[in-house]
């Protein structure tokens, strides 16, 4: 099992790396599109795909024919003028309909034009592929930026004493202000979560601080 162990943690580093680069490509992106104003939530999501190349349009999916699968979000077009098109489901709510563009937009990134025409599914339970899960990821950094989302759980533990931490009520909170799927906006969470662990652990090395070596390091549980 150590073995075993090991091998996880050896892919863990390895897929937080990735983690960090995709979500500092996110974060460079979005401070592109917006210049000089100051990124704030919840995020421009139309002004990043229409700096991409898309137009959004919203669309009743409900008596299309070539759109009635359950759970499709958004599908990617080209229209006749040559134009690129995110459609989005408008029957969605508003917090779903920007996170289908945002998994537009991430379905691009990875694929480029090959990705056209292709439909985008809500993956809440159970993802299509690998690839589907990789989209999730993307789009997760384009709406919760790191530095933005790292400063607003500063802000709710400076203003939470520790008695009263509780990270349901955060991500709920979180999720109204950023405009994201409570689901999604967990998930991201998640991946943040990691990154920011990651980054702790190598500026510990980088100063020769090695956390294993505590006295009783078993009876410590880090938050």
């Amino acid at each position: 099992m150590q073995a075993k162990a090991d091998q996880i943690s050896v892919i863990m580093q390895s897929t937080t790396e990735l983690y960090s680069e995709f979500s500092e490509y996110c974060m460079n992106l979005i401070r592109k599109v917006y210049g000089d104003r100051p990124v704030v939530f919840p995020i421009d999501i139309e002004a990043i795909a229409s700096h991409i190349g898309f137009e959004v349009h919203y669309l009743d999916f409900e008596n299309q024919e070539s759109c009635t699968t359950t759970g499709i979000l958004s599908r990617l077009i080209k229209e006749k003028q040559g134009k690129m098109a995110i459609v989005v489901n408008k029957l969605l709510d508003a917090k779903t309909q920007r996170y289908a563009i945002a998994r537009g937009i991430a379905k691009y990134l990875l694929r480029g034009e090959e990705s056209m025409f292709e439909g985008i599914y809500d993956t809440t339970m159970i993802p299509q592929d690998i690839d589907t899960t990789t989209e999730d990821v993307i789009a997760c950094f384009l709406l919760l930026p790191l530095d933005l989302t790292t400063s607003e759980l500063k802000e709710y533990l400076g203003r939470t004493s520790s008695k009263e931490v509780d990270s349901n009520t955060w991500i709920r909170q979180f999720s109204d202000k950023s405009m994201v799927p409570v689901y999604n906006a967990a998930v991201g969470y998640q991946h943040i979560r990691q990154i920011l662990g990651y980054e702790r652990q190598k500026e510990f090395e980088s100063k020769g601080f090695d956390i294993n070596r505590i006295e009783n390091i078993d009876e410590i549980i880090y938050a």
